[in-house]
């Protein structure tokens, strides 16, 4: 994300992403029966799916990455499985218990002291800072909520197809048709300078990287709502934040400033969302 244009990086990593699901998918699955859903439903859900979880959360994470920095965005978005406790609770009518509510007074103490913990270097040599790390924290915000919904929709997806192949096929509609759209809003909405739309030489190796990253990932995890529900699937992005702080502080140790408080409130967002998930 180092001056790399937003909009252009969400559209190329998509691009690889789509290309890296796509021939994993022919190359690994055997076709026994035909590649069409059954209901009109899925294929809309399909398209909004692809719209949300890969042009519109792409264009929030990883615009919240870019302003506040990966350690202090994943804490946030990692509360992903609690956000979807609680809808499930609201619009399913599943009982809220007092572990429940324990979890989230932890969690949402957890992401309270990740947002006070002191902000990046990039961030504290900017006169402009402040508007720039409420809009981060903002962004990480929509991404969580993004997720929560398009876990659901993905296991809805995953289910109209046949065992053999519903994970790595739900991935690939979902990642090129969701290609599209980042590609739109790229052509739409793109920067009139030129050279603010030039993708830098030295990014290429990191953007291919968390797009081969994301090819495994997004079909794992599809594949292991097949197995389970979302809330447990989803559970494990709790540690995301540790590991998250441990990688940023070996490859970003010059930009991520990793103190006491933000360990500390990762700490206590894994600890919330897990007890929140130890109530269903």
């Amino acid at each position: 994300m180092q001056n790399a244009p937003l909009l252009k990086v969400a559209a190329l990593a998509s691009t690889f992403n789509g290309i890296f699901v796509s021939i994993l998918f022919f190359f690994t699955v055997i076709l026994v029966d035909n590649l069409f859903f059954s209901s009109v439903t899925t294929y809309i859900l399909i398209v909004v799916t692809g719209f949300m979880m890969i042009a519109l959360s792409r264009l929030s994470y990883y615009y919240a990455i870019g302003q506040i920095g990966p350690s202090r965005t994943i804490p946030i978005a990692a509360s992903t499985p609690a956000v979807s406790a609680y809808l499930a609770s609201l619009f399913l009518n599943e009982p809220i218990t007092l572990k429940m509510l324990l979890g989230l007074v932890v969690l949402m103490v957890g992401v309270i002291y990740v947002v006070r913990s002191s902000v990046s270097l990039q961030d504290s040599q900017d006169s402009k800072s402040k508007k720039r790390i409420i809009l981060g924290y903002l962004s990480a915000g929509a991404t969580t909520l993004n997720w929560s919904l398009c876990g659901t929709m993905l296991k809805a997806i995953s289910k109209d197809l046949p065992t053999e192949y519903g994970p790595f096929g739900t991935s690939m509609f979902v990642i090129n048709i969701g290609c599209v759209f980042a590609w739109l809003l790229y052509v739409f909405f793109k920067p009139k300078d030129i050279e603010k739309r030039k993708f830098p030489k030295k990014n290429w190796k990191w953007l291919i990287c968390a797009a081969v990253c994301q090819t495994i990932a997004i079909p794992c995890y599809t594949n292991a709502l097949s197995y389970t529900l979302v809330v447990n699937v989803s559970s494990i992005t709790a540690l995301q934040p540790l590991v998250v702080i441990l990688v940023s502080k070996i490859f970003l140790d010059q930009i991520e400033k990793i103190n006491m408080k933000l360990i500390g409130g990762a700490l206590m967002s894994v600890v919330g969302t897990i007890l929140i998930l130890l109530s269903f």
